[in-house]
């Protein structure tokens, strides 16, 4: 009986020693999930400030490409009234030489 009483005893120690380090579990899984809960809001953030950085960026090439776009137009209507205006001359000058020499 009293070897039996013994094993009873070590057995409620184990037991109570077992739901301490249950509960001390427990508590750090809480501890860690408060934890990621209050990261989270920051990952959050610095998701957002990477998204507006590159929406920036993407402005600044949009309008860097309008503005070389323009100059392209610009070069393309300088270059049509050029050959316009020597395309004119130029026929101008063959029916010169048309009525002169025929």
């Amino acid at each position: 009986m009293e070897t039996l009483t013994q094993q009873l005893c070590e057995s409620e120690s184990q037991r109570l020693d077992l739901e301490d380090r249950v509960q001390t579990l427990e508590e750090a899984l809480q501890d860690l999930h408060n934890s990621n809960i209050a990261q989270q809001p920051q990952t959050c953030d610095e998701t957002l400030a990477a998204k507006d950085q590159y929406i920036r960026k993407l402005q600044d090439e949009v309008q860097e490409l309008q503005r070389e776009a323009q100059k392209l137009v610009s070069n393309y209507l300088c270059i049509c009234m050029f050959v316009e205006c020597h395309l004119g001359a130029w026929c101008e000058l063959k029916s010169l030489l048309l009525l002169t020499f025929f």
